[in-house]
């Protein structure tokens, strides 16, 4: 472009000059919808961090009251009573 206007040829310039603003244009969009794709991906990724959280917490607290009442069982079983001194 620049050489364009050096050579006193400003027609070609001014048609250079456009093609770059269309091509600058182009690049901000892509870089622009680059970003909304990946923020899409992230905010994907975070919903399914969430299920899996759920669905392993709700599988923990499924194991918990199932082993409890085994557990109190036994240690009360094999328990050797404490005389209590006040």
């Amino acid at each position: 472009m620049k050489e364009a206007e050096a050579a006193g040829d400003t027609a070609l310039a001014e048609e250079l000059q456009g093609q770059r603003t269309t091509v600058m244009n182009a690049s901000f969009l892509r870089a622009s919808l680059f970003t909304s794709v990946v923020s899409y991906g992230v905010a994907a990724f975070v919903m399914g961090m969430g299920v899996l959280m759920v669905v392993l917490g709700a599988a923990f607290r499924s194991l918990v009251p199932a082993a409890a009442p085994e557990v109190a069982r036994a240690v009360r079983a094999d328990a050797v009573p404490v005389p209590v001194t006040a």
